[in-house]
């Protein structure tokens, strides 16, 4: 999923947001409103890690989004259905 397609669908991507990093709350997803630098700096503040750690966990969710998005839409085409969710690891 691209920057453009997390901020135009943030109300989705925000529950998982909370669930990945359960040190975010609902006001914090309000604020970062899917902005990356916003979602860098609220973890950075959260859980003191490097920019390098973010950066990695912040495209390693974005990847795991992208990758349900696909996963998603190909079961909505083939006539399936599947819920995506976050791996709530951090």
């Amino acid at each position: 999923m691209t920057r453009d397609h997390i901020e135009g669908k943030w109300k989705q991507c925000s529950g998982y947001v909370i669930e990945m990093w359960g040190k975010l709350t609902h006001n914090d997803a309000t604020i970062i409103r899917g902005k990356r630098d916003q979602l860098f700096g609220i973890i950075q503040e959260r859980y003191g890690v490097s920019d390098k750690e973010t950066e990695q966990q912040v495209n390693e969710f974005s990847l795991s989004l992208w990758s349900a998005s696909c996963e998603q839409e190909s079961n909505v085409s083939s006539g399936s259905r599947t819920q995506a969710h976050g791996t709530g690891r951090y």
